[in-house]
């Protein structure tokens, strides 16, 4: 990706000078980018620049990212149980 035709650069979150938030609470809870961890559905994880938009979009498709499926939960009962033995299990 980053020799990839027109790219200038591929920033990533070890590239941000500073912390990597952009959360406006002041939580330090809203990475700009994600780093080990992605957090929902579409958080970016780099950035490219490039000469032309279209480039930048050709060379962000030859990513390849792996993700790993963690627990999850779609009610607060299934929360609550998943924290209750995360808790148990220290």
């Amino acid at each position: 990706m980053r020799s990839a035709e027109g790219v200038i650069a591929v920033l990533t979150a070890a590239d941000i000078p500073g912390e990597n938030d952009v959360a406006a609470t002041g939580q330090h809870d809203e990475p700009l980018l994600a780093t080990d961890l992605v957090q929902f559905h579409g958080q970016p994880i780099f950035c490219v620049i490039a000469e032309t938009r279209e480039a930048g979009r050709r060379a962000a498709r030859l990513a390849k990212i792996e993700y790993e499926d963690l627990p999850h939960w779609t009610d607060i009962a299934g929360a609550r149980e998943t924290a209750r033995r995360s808790s148990a299990s220290r």
